[in-house]
């Protein structure tokens, strides 16, 4: 006789605001797709800029329940919720928006703006949400021809304990009444000026896949370095976790390199202004393989008959 011991899925939310308090992060559990009548956790990010009016309607609705209403166009009824509520909200009031809806065997990813989400299978990143920002060329192609790129410098991460100044662009909207620079190249709210392009991607896995997904805000991932860190990523057990590595390394002492081309000059310092931090963690507990190869080598004996089997085997989930 086989029988199956599950363990619940592993999910948490966390978030820090030092910065402009802008940042809004939500789970829920047990959500039902209206389309398929199947069962989903899901993860929200919100990363608001500019004025609080876009990201304040944000936290005073019941963006859940506008998104599982809404299943294959979730921005655009946000979109259109913001612009019931606030109908002269200011052009300099925006978010960004990602989100992951967890079901049994598939996860559905959108990202609007430079939020991000990860997926690992296995201990691999399979997918990482492009980036809504000047530099990704099919946004340029959008918004090219009304939009001028202004160009700066950001701090990026070198390494683990060192960061240097890289040549960065936002973008200036020509048919903005106002002087509106913005990083991300489209998001919520700004009374629509941006226009919605979400990316959008379907990630299927089998039961005996591990699988873990970290979604954050700029403030989260601005601190991860895009290979170092994956084996971290792979071994926390909670968002608390994650928030706290991104945390600890905003507010250590850095060593800063001005000129990229002299690495070797390098002065102490540390950064004058932190970013909120919003992250959401998700692991999908995993069917022991063994076991499962136990019970097809049991089978295949010629004189295997698991009716008469006293023993139980038992196939477990478990968690790395």
């Amino acid at each position: 006789m086989s029988t199956t011991t599950a363990m619940s899925a592993t999910s948490s939310i966390s978030y820090i605001q030092l910065g402009k308090k802008q940042d809004h992060i939500l789970k829920s559990d047990n959500n039902i797709d209206p389309t398929t009548d199947t069962y989903y956790t899901m993860i929200e990010v919100y990363d608001g800029h500019g004025e609080d009016d876009c990201i304040d309607c944000i936290r005073t609705t019941n963006t859940s329940e506008i998104i599982t209403g809404a299943p294959h166009a979730p921005e655009l009824a946000l979109q259109m919720m913001l612009k019931k509520k606030k109908p002269f909200m200011p052009y300099s009031s925006g978010a960004t928006f990602s989100c992951v809806k967890i079901f049994d065997t598939y996860i559905d990813c959108r990202s609007t703006g430079d939020s991000e989400i990860w997926v690992f299978k296995n201990g691999q990143c399979i997918y990482k949400s492009p980036n809504h920002i000047w530099s990704n060329l099919d946004e340029q192609e959008r918004i090219k021809h009304i939009v001028q790129p202004i160009y700066c410098e950001k701090p990026e991460l070198v390494s683990a304990t060192a960061i240097t100044l890289k040549k960065t662009a936002c973008v200036k909207w020509n048919s903005c009444p106002i002087a509106m620079h913005l990083v991300p190249t489209q998001s919520l709210g700004h009374r629509g000026i941006t226009g919605l392009q979400p990316a959008v991607k379907r990630i299927e896995f089998d039961s005996d896949d591990d699988i873990r997904v970290i979604i954050g805000s700029d403030g989260f991932w601005d601190m991860i370095m895009s290979t170092d860190d994956n084996e971290f990523l792979c071994s926390c057990l909670t968002a608390e976790e994650l928030c706290k590595f991104a945390e600890d390394r905003w507010k250590q002492e850095w060593d800063f390199i001005a000129d990229a081309k002299h690495p070797e000059n390098v002065e102490k310092n540390r950064f004058e202004d932190f970013d909120d931090i919003a992250v959401g963690y998700y692991k999908k507990p995993t069917v022991c393989r063994q076991s499962r190869q136990l019970d097809a080598r049991r089978a295949s004996w010629p004189s295997y008959d698991p009716s008469l089997n006293n023993e139980s085997s038992t196939e477990s989930v478990i968690s790395l």
